[in-house]
This record gives C-alpha cells, structure tokens and sequence, in this order.
C-alpha cells in the first residue's frame, strides 16, 4: 500500500514538473500584455497560497516550510530551466530569478503578516515568526553544486 501511494506521489510530482515546463516554454517572453507577464506566469506555475489557507487560520513558519518542501521541485527546474543549454534565450535566467524572487517574497509576507497579529505586550522572542534565510537556500545550492560537478566532469573528460 505504502508502495502504491509512494508511486502515485511520484506520478503528481511529475506531472506537475512537466506541466511547468510547458508553461515556461509556451510563454512568450518577448511579449507583455495583461494575459501575458511574469505574474500570470507565476500564477500558472505555483500554487496560490490563499486558496490553501482556511478563514482566519494563522500560517505558521512550519506550513510555511511545508509549502517551499512542495515547491522543491520546481525550484529544482526552475534553476535547471534557467541554465539549460537544451533551451535558447538569455531571458530564462532573469525570468527564473524573478520567479523565485516572488515566490520568497509572498511566503514571507505571509509569515510577516500572520506574525503581526500577536499581542504587542508579548516580548517572547520564541513566538516571533521570522524567515532568517531564504526558503529555498538548500535547493539553491544543491543546484550550483550539481551544476559545477558537471561541469567538473565535463572539462575533465574533454
């Protein structure tokens, strides 16, 4: 059973990783309109944030985590994409900072915001919500390193 479930996780992750190469290589970067900028880009790439928090119900820094561990992934070709000598444009890296950079910025809003909502009075430094480094640091440096072993192995195959 755990087997099945494990496959069929697997099965969503990589339909969702192609679903966002699709949208990154249909979108037409040489264009801005209303139905065609990096905000309706990103909204076809990650999920919305709102539309998983319930009411009133405060996010805390652990959904939060959760959201990036979900987002890994595309983070992952996100940064791929961005570098891939498979793929032309010199646009994709600034597209994929600008992505990553927004997909930070709403996350950690939303911490900021939810962390507002406590009492004034309450000095306690361990129930300040707080973002110290980026979210997606970790898969970030993965990347650079995987990238730099390649290229290591290249060069000194050549």
């Amino acid at each position: 059973m755990l087997c099945i479930q494990q496959q069929q996780s697997q099965g969503i992750v990589t339909t969702r990783v192609l679903q966002v190469l699709e949208a990154l290589d249909r979108h037409s970067f040489d264009r801005v309109d209303l139905s065609n900028n990096i905000d309706s880009l990103y909204n076809k790439i990650f999920p919305s944030i709102a539309a998983t928090k319930v009411g009133t119900d405060s996010i805390g820094i652990e959904q939060v985590k959760q959201f990036a561990k979900q987002d890994d992934p595309i983070i992952r070709l996100l940064c791929q994409w961005a570098v891939s000598d498979q793929r032309n444009g010199e646009h994709r890296a600034l597209a994929a900072a600008q992505l990553l950079e927004k997909r930070q910025a709403d996350l950690a809003a939303l911490v900021e915001n939810d962390s507002t909502i406590t009492d004034d009075n309450d000095t306690d430094e361990s129930t300040t919500i707080s973002i110290t480094q980026p979210l997606y640091q970790v898969t970030y440096s993965r990347c650079i390193i995987l990238k730099a072993i390649c290229f290591q192995l290249f060069v000194f195959q050549s």
